[in-house]
C-alpha cells in the first residue's frame, strides 16, 4: 500500500466509521418497540417502567420471539430498542443493569446458559458441583437482588439444537422458570427460522410469548411454510399464517 493509498484510507475512515454506525428503523424495529412496550408495566403517572405485566393473578411475565434470517440486522435492531426506554437503563438502588444479555453459543447446555446468566449479574464463581437446578434458583435469587426485569437470549435457536429431547424439555423449563413467580422478567428470543420449531413443541411455552417473524423470500422457499411480511404471531397454538398456501 503506497503513500497516497494510506492518505485517501485515513481520510475516508471516519466517515465509514459513521455509516457503520447508522442503524436505519424499519418495521421491524417499531413492531418489536410496540410489543415490548404492551410487555411492560406503565405507572400512575402514564411512564412505561422497567416492571413487567403480570399476568395468571400476577405470577406469569410474557416474551416475545423475534425470527429474521441471518444478517437480518435482528440484534442491532432489538439493541437500539432497549436503549430507547429509559427505564431500562441501570437499577437505581443496585446500580445493576435492567437488561441481561446473553449471546447464546453452540454447543449451548443448561448448566452453560445459567452460568452466563450469573455472569451477566455479576457472580462468576460457582462451585462445578453445583446442579442445574440450583443454578436456575441462583439465577432467580440474582435476578431480585439486583433489579433485572428482561433477559434477551439472542441467537436462541442454539438453546434447541440438542437432539435429546430431554436436553430441549430443560431449556424449555428453564424459560418458562424465569416467566414464574414474583420476579418473572420478561423474556426476548431472538434468532433465525430455526428458531420456529419450538412453536409447537411446548404450549405452555407458545402461549408466553409474543411471535413476530420476518422471512425473506428465499427463507420462505425454504421453509415451504411461512409468509414473506412480518407477522405479529399471538396465537396460543403453533403460529401459522392463513394466507399462505403451505400453512393451510
Amino acid at each position: 500500500m503506497n503513500t497516497d493509498t494510506q492518505t485517501r484510507h485515513a481520510a475516508i475512515a471516519p466517515l465509514m466509521a459513521q455509516l457503520r454506525a447508522r442503524h436505519v428503523v424499519t418495521e421491524r424495529d417499531r413492531e418489536v418497540e410496540a410489543q415490548l412496550c404492551r410487555l411492560l408495566h406503565v405507572d400512575e403517572t402514564g411512564q412505561i417502567t422497567a416492571e413487567p405485566v403480570r399476568f395468571t393473578a400476577g405470577l406469569e411475565s410474557r416474551g416475545i420471539i423475534l425470527i429474521e434470517p441471518a444478517g437480518g440486522g435482528k440484534t442491532t435492531a432489538i439493541r437500539n430498542v432497549l436503549q430507547e426506554f429509559p427505564a431500562l437503563g441501570t437499577h437505581h438502588e443496585t446500580g445493576a443493569p435492567r437488561v441481561l444479555e446473553v449471546q447464546v453459543e453452540s454447543p449451548a447446555t443448561l448448566r452453560s446458559i445459567l452460568r452466563a446468566l450469573l455472569r451477566e449479574m455479576g457472580l462468576t464463581r460457582v462451585s462445578s458441583r453445583t446442579s442445574a437446578w440450583e443454578l436456575l434458583d441462583l439465577v432467580k435469587n440474582r435476578i431480585a437482588a439486583t433489579g433485572a426485569t428482561t433477559i434477551w437470549f439472542d441467537e436462541a435457536q442454539d438453546l434447541f439444537l440438542s437432539r435429546s429431547t430431554r436436553e430441549i424439555d430443560d431449556m424449555l423449563k428453564m424459560i418458562k422458570g424465569l416467566m414464574k413467580g414474583p420476579n418473572s422478567v420478561v423474556v426476548i428470543l431472538s434468532g433465525t427460522e430455526r428458531l420456529i420449531e419450538i412453536a409447537g413443541y411446548d404450549p405452555q411455552v407458545n402461549r408466553r410469548f409474543i411471535w413476530t417473524i420476518f422471512l425473506s423470500q428465499p427463507a420462505m422457499r425454504s421453509s415451504g411454510r411461512w409468509c414473506l411480511r412480518g407477522v405479529d404471531m399471538t396465537w396460543p397454538h403453533s403460529p401459522r399464517c392463513p394466507e399462505c398456501p403451505g400453512c393451510r
